[in-house]
């Protein structure tokens, strides 16, 4: 018979007289558990967006999730602080990829998805309220809920200090129980701190106080038409799973132009333009050509512009039918794909860059209300 003893508000047992502890299930098999809260971190453009996309629609359809089985299927509530307008366009896209890949022809208007364009409440008993009443929703339409993706972290809750470890904390208790009160996982899509690192940008606490932490690193091809884009998702933090796993990813282009995640070897690209073959110099001592860094800035204005990276919260928009995308993005992507040696030498190096792209007239910057500022191609540059 087990006995407890009790003494000074503490209870001790003997090992081997633990209570039963009922274990929580998968949602994907040893990657994500059924309940808790979790981050994915990822630079702007690694393409955390159209994972955590691909992600809903494999637990909506039963697809595995690059190469994880789904074990429990049913609907996702996506929570956008941020490019709520592409959300259409990135769903059918996704759907595409399933299509491509698996042969699932699920249409967006059966899909399970239900979502918001939001800010959110700090506090836990108004997200609690709010799981309360998704899973409501839910229910009307026979749906279980399984995941709440909040996209992304910063851009959804309005930190007064984000390096503040009360408030990190606050949030994420709040994540907590927005996902009991749903009775699902919640995933948080956020910003790392340093260049190539793991951790979060702001206070330990949102990692402390997470059940997972995935880390998305992607390395991008160069020119246009080059091979699809390679990338990984690595458990970083698991409370219940080994970590250091990698799930290998790529984001591979649809017939119409947008762009899906998807595992490497699941399906092939619809046929595009050719690629632009690479040139060497040097005789003998042949080398790459290397794309200019004001020439990388362009792409990345491009290619945030066409992820639906166009706009930042509180800023006014650019206007329709230009090519834009915020600096601050755009120098994410930057250094992201240029490792800087330090803060200080990433700053200067994405500077210049921009101040040649500017000088050559291929690219204006563009100042939004509220400080931000955006990087916009011209005419020459869009065409």
């Amino acid at each position: 018979m087990a006995s407890v003893i009790e003494t000074g508000g503490l209870r001790f047992r003997w090992p081997g007289e633990e209570p039963a502890i009922e274990t929580v299930p998968w949602l994907v098999e040893g990657l994500i558990p059924a309940h808790g809260a979790g981050l994915m971190l990822g630079r702007s453009g690694a393409g955390k967006s159209f994972l955590a996309m691909r992600l809903a629609c494999c637990i909506a359809s039963g697809v595995p999730f690059l190469g994880r089985e789904v074990q429990l299927t049913g609907g996702t509530a996506m929570l956008l602080g941020e490019a709520a307008d592409t959300f259409s366009e990135r769903l059918r896209w996704a759907l595409e990829g399933l299509r491509l890949s698996d042969g699932d022809n699920m249409r967006p208007e059966q899909s399970p998805l239900l979502w918001a364009s939001c800010g959110l409440p700090k506090a836990a008993a108004d997200l609690a309220d709010l799981g309360a009443d998704i899973r409501q929703e839910m229910k009307t339409r026979n749906v279980a809920p399984r995941l709440a993706v909040v996209d992304t972290l910063t851009s959804a809750f309005s930190f007064a200090n984000e390096n503040d470890a009360s408030e990190a904390g606050r949030v994420m208790k709040g994540l907590a129980a927005l996902g009991e009160a749903m009775g699902c996982f919640v995933l948080a899509l956020a910003h790392p701190g340093k260049v190539g690192g793991r951790e979060i940008r702001g206070s330990n606490a949102f990692t402390g106080q997470a059940d997972i932490v995935l880390s998305v690193e992607r390395a991008r091809a160069k020119g246009y038409g080059a091979a699809p884009r390679q990338g990984k998702v690595i458990l970083v933090k698991s409370r219940r799973a080994p970590e250091g796993s990698v799930l290998p990813f790529a984001l591979r282009a649809t017939a119409d132009g947008g762009m899906f995640a998807a595992s490497p070897n699941d399906v092939v690209s619809p046929p595009g333009p050719p690629a632009e073959p690479e040139t060497t110099k040097g005789g003998n001592a042949a080398r790459f050509q290397v794309e200019k860094p004001a020439e990388a800035v362009v792409r990345i204005v491009r290619e945030l512009e066409e992820s639906g990276l166009r706009t930042m919260p509180g800023i006014v928009p650019p206007p329709p039918g230009v090519i834009a995308a915020p600096s601050r993005y755009v120098r994410d992507a930057f250094e992201g794909e240029r490792p800087p040696r330090s803060p200080d030498a990433g700053r200067k190096a994405f500077q210049r860059a921009v101040e040649s792209a500017v000088s050559a007239g291929r690219l204006e910057r563009w100042g939004g209300a509220g400080g931000g500022e955006y990087l916009r191609l011209t005419e020459a540059s869009a065409t």
